[in-house]
């Protein structure tokens, strides 16, 4: 009686195994065929085909004989095989970052059965503008635009003069600078136009590897060097600052032309060594602060940091007739004589 057990158990078993290995192989079964893309859709909205969408979205690809999916790529841009998932009549994935056109990017799906392309409007973000170096220039003169999503640029504009295109990669532009040499930069994709967020060059310099005509240094309590060589943005002058205790950077003009209302900031560029992080400087016009002042607190040692301040910072003058830059902790010069502070690039917009 125990042997008739045991056989029926063992029996039982077998079916149970061969039964669930026959739904296993039966979910696992692989409709053969050429793969075909029908249509885009994002991951809300699935039943609404998209016309267009943009680089680093979620997508699902939908069509028929999908599930043996081994590559995906979008305008020749490969996904890893890790960042899909295939099912036979869809696929869910993400659109790479960046990708070679600014905005026509065809599907390329690869099956075991075969390939299929589906032609879509993948779009470049709008462009963004982060730096341009220098930030100053002659006519003529190379510059480059640092950003994002650059692809297909069709136009570099310095306000309403245009820019000649030199070369253009997806995070650079560089341009020859046109006759003026000033204004707000303004860059053209098919996906939009970005505008720099600060102006370049200057309409009037006070100083750019050396003091220009009419200005002269009668900077106070400190050591001060106008023709400075051991740290420079470029060129091979920067003016240094060795600060004693509410000592200043003092530029003075001599002229009676500098007309406040002609102007709406003052820009320039600041290299501060490392003990001087967390020290003030504060910048004033006119040798007085009482109309209005702006107040730095170092945050960035050992770069160059380019500043742009608005007029209406310093109240409302009539003549511009110096610019200070003002050690603004009340610390004395041994405590900071080894805290030089650099100034290149002064000038008015």
């Amino acid at each position: 009686m125990k042997r008739i057990q045991h056989t029926i158990i063992i029996l039982l078993t077998v079916c149970m195994a061969m039964q669930f290995l026959s739904c296993d192989k039966k979910e696992e079964t692989v409709v053969e065929g050429q793969p075909k893309i029908s249509r885009v859709t994002n991951l809300d909205e699935r039943d609404d085909a998209l016309s267009s969408t943009v680089y680093g979205s979620w997508i699902i690809i939908h069509g028929e004989y999908l599930k043996t999916t081994k590559a995906i790529s979008f305008n020749g841009v490969a996904v890893s095989p890790v960042d899909f998932y295939a099912e036979d009549h869809s696929i869910t994935v993400q659109i790479p970052e960046t990708l070679p056109d600014p905005e026509n990017n065809p599907i390329t799906v690869t099956t075991a059965f075969g390939e299929a392309v589906y032609a879509f409007r993948i779009l470049q973000p709008e462009p963004i503008i982060h730096q341009i170096t220098p930030s100053i220039g002659d006519p003529g003169e190379v510059i480059t635009i640092i950003g994002l999503h650059f692809n297909g640029v069709s136009q570099v504009m310095f306000n309403d003069e245009e820019a000649e295109i030199v070369s253009n990669t997806q995070t650079e532009v560089k341009v020859k600078i046109p006759p003026s040499a000033f204004g707000v930069v303004h860059v053209t994709t098919p996906s939009g136009t970005a505008s720099s967020p600060n102006t370049f060059g200057f309409k009037h310099l006070v100083y750019t590897d050396g003091l220009r005509p009419n200005w002269s240094s009668t900077s106070y309590t400190g050591v001060f060097t106008v023709l400075n060589t051991a740290v420079v943005k470029r060129g091979t002058h920067a003016y240094s600052a060795l600060y004693g205790g509410w000592g200043a950077v003092r530029l003075a003009y001599a002229g009676t032309d500098l007309l406040f209302s002609d102007y709406t900031a003052v820009k320039f560029s600041m290299y501060a060594e490392q003990a001087n992080l967390g020290k003030k400087v504060r910048v004033y016009l006119n040798n007085s602060s009482t109309t209005g002042s702006y107040t730095i607190t170092i945050g960035a040692v050992n770069e160059w940091v380019e500043y742009q301040i608005p007029l209406s910072a310093f109240g409302n003058l009539t003549n511009i007739t110096s610019l200070l830059f003002q050690e603004f902790n009340g610390e004395n010069k041994q405590v900071l004589q080894n805290a030089v502070i650099y100034f290149d690039d002064i000038g008015f917009l």
